[in-house]
């Protein structure tokens, strides 16, 4: 008796029939029909100024894009954490933990600093984002200070009792905390030991970090409260210090902010975060510590802007760029992780309708989320031009829990991977921004070798 396809199956034996391919009674797709078929649409009219679109960083946008648009090279079939981690930083992208909430808290003093701390913390927020005031930042005392310098920019932390007063009731084991010290991270990185040991928590269960980013700071404003020689060598003892403890905290920012903020574009952050990263490699490696060791401490803090896709290819770009300069450090491939952390624009916010700004903000988080980064800061819509009020930071901080709750980013892996669009950005930005890097970097070595 001869068995049937389902006798077939059951009995273990292949089965002949197999279903017919998917779509394949349609022809297949080419460019050349496509491209001919939109030029009868547009009637006479020019492809290339109707439906290319050139962009600041000198990449023309194709009006379509399928895998003959991204070079086999690239590097970008690679799986999520592993290879140049341009899908991912870990395996398991935000599926085993979300990016951290991070808004910045703008404070005056340590006890509002307490006040608004918790109650963000009730509200969602997952990490503490502590901007500093200037006579802290530059490590005066503000018994010292000049006028107006003390609460300016953010919250004066001098003494332990400060920073008692600023976490009373925040679990120091429990809730990551981000200090934005600038170009000094010693003086607030000793406090914030002092209160973990008085309250007896282990050093080692500190998560966060504390800034310090003196190129950065310099670059910002223009000045530095010491050498940059005494800024290396600080530097140099906070990470030499960190080894010896075992710390797990972010300790040196490369923070390129400023540049997207000065209206730079996307090849031009991505440089300066490299050439300044590569920098201090350089410099911590004369110093007593390694590049394999030295760059577990180091986090990159971006600027997000309007520009939704090539935003998320910016920071996909920024994971290779730092895998291939660690490589070219010997780090071994899988210590070359990159912490990334996003903030909102700032230069294209607008005061006189500043609702706006919500719109904005939210679709420039979003492109930081799927992104990949590890920690986010949602500016609040009135931050350009006044303190932010509970209800912004309300507004501002519940925009990134709506994405990874209701959106459900925290629930995929690499969610912008596959799209050539967007792997055909990351491959062009990589590429732009590391020939705009070793153009900085022989600008950098010029000096060095006219010294020889």
């Amino acid at each position: 008796m001869k068995s049937t396809s389902s006798d077939s199956t059951l009995s273990g034996s292949p089965v002949e029939d197999q279903p017919a391919p998917l779509l394949g009674e349609f022809a297949p797709a080419r460019r050349e029909d496509w491209r001919k078929a939109a030029e009868a649409l547009l009637k006479g009219a020019p492809f290339e100024k109707k439906l290319l679109s050139p962009t600041h960083e000198g990449i023309v946008l194709q009006p379509i894009y399928n895998r003959e648009d991204v070079r086999e090279e690239a590097g970008l079939a690679a799986y999520p954490g592993q290879a140049n981690q341009v899908r991912g930083a870990t395996a398991s992208g935000y599926l085993g933990s979300p990016w951290l909430i991070s808004q910045e808290l703008p404070c005056g003093t340590a006890e509002e600093l307490n006040r608004v701390a918790l109650h963000e913390l009730m509200g969602g927020q997952t990490e503490l984002n502590i901007l500093l005031d200037v006579a802290t930042c530059r490590g005066v005392d503000p018994d010292h200070a000049v006028p107006g310098q003390v609460g300016m920019c953010g919250v004066s932390l001098a003494m332990l009792q400060d920073y008692e007063k600023a976490f009373r009731d925040v679990l120091l084991e429990a809730v990551p905390v981000y200090f934005q010290a600038g170009s000094s991270a010693l003086p607030v990185l000793a406090l914030w030991l002092a209160l973990a040991r008085k309250r007896g928590v282990a050093w080692q269960d500190l998560k966060g970090g504390v800034e310090m980013d003196p190129l950065g700071t310099l670059a910002r404003s223009g000045y530095l409260p010491m050498s940059l020689e005494q800024a290396y060598r600080e530097m140099g003892w906070l990470l030499s210090f960190a080894r010896q403890e075992k710390l797990k905290l972010a300790l040196v920012t490369v923070q390129v902010n400023y540049v997207h903020d000065r209206g730079g574009q996307a090849v031009q952050e991505l440089a300066m975060a490299m050439a300044t990263g590569a920098e201090y490699l350089r410099v911590l490696d004369a110093r007593g510590t390694p590049p394999a060791e030295a760059a577990a401490f180091f986090r990159f803090s971006f600027g997000v802007g309007g520009q939704f896709f090539m935003e998320i290819a910016k920071f996909r770009a920024a994971r290779i760029l730092w895998s291939r300069i660690l490589e070219a450090f010997g780090v071994p491939e899988d210590q070359r992780g990159m912490r990334q952390h996003a903030r909102t624009s700032i230069w294209n916010k607008t005061a006189v309708d500043p609702y706006v700004n919500i719109l904005r903000s939210t679709t420039e988080a979003f492109s930081a989320a799927l992104g990949g980064v590890q920690s986010l800061h949602t500016g609040p819509f009135d931050e350009v031009f006044s303190v932010p009020e509970e209800f912004s930071r309300r507004i501002a901080r519940n925009t990134q829990t709506i994405l990874q709750e209701e959106c459900e980013i925290s629930r995929l892996i690499d969610p912008a991977g596959g799209s050539w669009l967007v792997e055909s950005l990351t491959d062009q930005l990589a590429t732009s921004a590391w020939k705009f890097f070793q153009e900085i970097e022989i600008i950098h070595a010029i000096p060095s070798l006219v010294r020889c």
